[in-house]
């Protein structure tokens, strides 16, 4: 479900408000190297749930920011409890920074492809955190957050 709002949102985001999307993208990438810098986790999932926002407010599309704000507030505690004993989040901030790119770019196929893969990734992950899953191979480790 996450992946489809966002997906919807970066669409109506991209075509509607491209600059203002890429300026919270890139801010919350600025965060998310301080908190590399100083190794905090809580601060980069902070950074990470913003990030990730900025394409529900940049659509503008009211019933899915709703239903985003719904869900929200959960999946930042699941992916904080998750990042808490994650060491390395540079990887992770460079995916994000790359994804901004796409998106600054206007490589919109490439970053929607991007964004499932990021977010599947990080399914993955909470799931094997939480649920004692095996790992199946297939999480990467440097999309530890959404």
């Amino acid at each position: 479900m996450r992946s489809a709002l966002e997906h919807m949102a970066l669409d109506s985001g991209s075509r509607k408000h491209r600059s203002r999307l890429v300026a919270e993208l890139r801010a919350a990438v600025a965060e998310m190297e301080s908190a590399v810098d100083d190794g905090d986790p809580a601060a980069f999932t902070r950074a990470d749930m913003q990030f990730h926002s900025a394409f529900l407010r940049s659509s503008e599309l009211r019933r899915i920011h709703d239903v985003w704000s719904q869900y929200q507030r959960t999946i930042e505690n699941l992916l904080l409890v998750a990042n808490l004993d994650h060491t390395d989040l540079k990887p992770a901030k460079i995916r994000h920074e790359q994804l901004a790119t796409m998106i600054e770019a206007g490589n919109d196929a490439a970053a929607l492809a991007e964004l499932e893969d990021h977010l599947d990734a990080s399914r993955r992950r909470v799931r094997r955190d939480y649920a004692g899953e095996p790992d199946d191979g297939n999480a990467d480790d440097s999309s530890t957050t959404c």
